[in-house]
This record gives C-alpha cells, structure tokens and sequence, in this order.
C-alpha cells in the first residue's frame, strides 16, 4: 500500500458542502487574447513566447472568481519538448517558470483573504503526440514508458511548489494504472479526471463509471471526474458513478464542441452550460466546478457568484 503523502489533503480544512471553483480553458482562453497556438506545444509554447499573456489568463480567471488555477503545462513534457529542439534541462526551467507564473498569480489573488490553490496541469500522453489522441485513447505505450512519461514532469511541478497534480483528460484504463504507479513516487496528491465520449465510455470505449472507480482507487487521489467532455454528458456520468465511487467529484467540461484531428480545430457552434446545470452536478457529488476548451472568464465568474457559499 502506497504511502499517505506528508502534508494533508489541501482542501482537507474545507467542509464537505463547500464547492471549489476551477479555472476554464487556458489554451482557448490564450487564443482569444490573441495568441496563435498553431505549435506541437500548443498552450505550452506561450511559456516562451509570451509568459506575460499566460499570467494575463492566470489573472483574468481568479479575478473572475476561481479559487484553483491549472498550470500553463497541459502539453509540457520532456518527450514533447525533445521533439520540438527543447533539452531536458530547457524543458524542466519552463517547466518551473510555468509554477512560478501560477503561484505569483495565485499569492497576489489571495491577498484579499481568500485561499487560492495551483494545481499542475498534467496532460495524457496524447495530447504530447499532438495529434488529438487524448479524445481516442488510439495508443498502445508499454507501461513502464507511460509511468516514467508522467513522472518525470510531475516531479517538476511539485518540487516547484504546485499545491496538487491535476492529470486531465485521461483516455484510457492503461494510463490511469500508469499515474498511480507515478504518483506511488512522490509526495503529492492528485485528482484524476478523464475524458468521455458519451455518457457511457471514456474516449477510448472503456466504462467511465469503471474508470472512476479505477481512478479513485489510489490513497493519494482525492477527486475524480471529467474534463474537456461534453456537458450533456455530465448528469448521467455522475449519475451512475455517484452509486460506486467515494471520492467528491471533478466537473470542467468543455464548451460542447468536437476537436477534429485533420484541421487541429474545433467543430461547431459549442453549448453553454449554465450555474443551474452545474447545481445539479453538485447535488451529483461534484465538488470542484470549472471550464476546460471554450470555456473562458465571463462562465466562471457566474459559476462563482451563483455557486460559492456564502
């Protein structure tokens, strides 16, 4: 049995019934302030080009009432950056600068009394192969690769002072066994939330309600959920899950659109999910609330003036 890690839970001080508000969607958010994210690295590639707009998405969501922000590091990894000229020891200083953008942002937002956490962001491996396999799970890595994949770049963050990991829009069973054995190596906790192609299947055909289960087995994981998923589909997966599964809820969906691989874009007019649909989900067992793509800080500002606790 892994190990407890040494500090508690970071919201172990909140009460059961408190809802914690997420950021939204960092690379689309960049993209309407201007930012071409037509790069392998996609959100990661403004860590060296423009680490000022990113901290201006940072600001612009905690000021839009979030209490959580992820870190500029969805797509950051020491095998994508290899394949785009970044060496190892370049990867990991971005890796760093990406925390310490965060954390400024965070510690100067909570100068007005309210505790605000960085969580780092930890994309699967597909999304490293850039090729939209994060919404098909289509890849087969032998396991080993795959634990050293997200341990190497979750070692980075959390030596660099993130509050917990955030490994998001995970597509397959495969990869969730692989972040355990990762995080059995460090000192961190962690939430893990997948990505769902329907209400019934992650994006890679295997159960979401078996995944979640799967996901909330490890000590060290105290939420799971679904990001960058559809939220017509976030009911009926909290739904059935809610039945099996004992730890609270991630729920950050994205704005109702399809990525499509062969144009890098996505498709379609988007949903927008409001703070009543979102009420359900916490009466679901949702806990931490927020956007993923699309989703940007005019949605999180409501979600926070209609769902914080007074």
């Amino acid at each position: 049995m892994t190990k407890i890690p040494s500090s508690p839970s970071p919201f172990a001080d909140r009460g059961p019934n408190d809802i914690i508000i997420l950021d939204g969607g960092m690379g689309t958010t960049l993209e309407d302030n201007g930012a071409d994210l037509a790069h392998p690295l996609w959100s990661a590639h403004m860590l060296r080009q423009d680490a000022q707009l990113v901290r201006d998405v940072h600001d612009a969501f905690l000021g839009a009432g979030a209490d959580v922000i992820s870190t500029c590091t969805y797509q950051a990894s020491f095998e994508g950056f290899a394949r785009n000229g970044i060496t190892p020891d370049a990867g990991a200083d971005l890796m760093r600068t990406a925390v310490t953008i965060a954390r400024a942002s965070a510690d100067a937002a909570q100068l007005d009394g309210r505790q605000r956490w960085v969580a780092g962001s930890c994309g699967p491996y597909g999304a490293m192969l850039n090729d939209g396999s994060e919404f098909t799970g289509a890849y087969s890595v032998p396991h080993d690769e795959l634990v050293e994949f997200h341990l190497r770049r979750a070692r980075i963050l959390v030596d660099a002072g993130v509050d917990f990991l955030a490994f998001e829009t995970v597509p397959q069973l495969a990869e969730i066994r692989a972040i355990h054995d990762a995080l059995d190596q460090l000192d961190a906790w962690a939430w893990i939330s997948v990505q769902a192609q329907n209400e019934n299947q992650m994006a890679s055909g295997t159960s979401v309600v078996a995944a979640l289960v799967a996901a909330g087995a490890h000590e060290r994981v105290f939420a799971v959920g679904c990001n960058c998923t559809h939220p017509m589909y976030v009911n009926n997966i909290l739904n059935a899950a809610r039945h099996v599964v004992d730890k609270p809820f991630v729920v950050y969906p994205n704005f109702g659109r399809t990525w499509d691989s062969a144009s890098m874009s996505w498709l379609g007019t988007g949903v927008h999910f409001d703070h009543a649909q979102a009420a359900t989900w916490i009466e679901l067992g949702a806990r931490f609330i927020g956007g993923c793509c699309g989703v940007g800080p005019a949605l999180i500002n409501e979600l926070a003036k209609q769902l914080r606790q007074p």
